[in-house]
């Protein structure tokens, strides 16, 4: 536990250093999704989060609590979802989320959850 909380202080500090010039307020709240063609969509309040597929077939719908860190770093936790078994995160899990850089609408990001890496990039569409 020790070593996860350490893991994650180094990985926020990383992440604030790299990120000081973004502004990531803009993307505090909204709706996004992950790319032009995805049907999965993702709306944020100041503390909740909830992303929903519109995938025939693979609709699921997973609901997190947002605590944010600092102006770039935020703590997903996954409280309810419905999901198949076997996705990355189970409920009670965290990731932690780095905004890194941004242009117009978009931002790359990149977060820890149960020791793996994950990267992507985020659009958000009610500007």
């Amino acid at each position: 536990m020790k070593n996860l909380l350490i893991g994650v202080l180094a990985f926020s500090l990383i992440g604030c250093a790299e990120s000081e010039n973004v502004n990531c307020s803009k993307f505090k709240t909204g709706e996004f999704t992950f790319s032009e063609k995805s049907k999965v969509r993702i709306l944020r309040s100041d503390s909740i989060q909830k992303e929903y597929s519109q995938n025939s077939g693979e609709e699921f719908i997973d609901e997190y609590s947002i605590n944010w860190i600092d102006s770039c770093t935020y703590s997903a936790k996954l409280i309810k979802t419905n999901h198949p078994e076997g996705t990355s995160m189970s409920i009670g899990d965290s990731m932690v989320v780095t905004i890194m850089r941004s242009k117009d609408n978009k931002y790359e990001w990149q977060g820890m959850v149960n020791g793996e890496m994950k990267k992507g990039i985020m659009i958000k569409l009610d500007e």
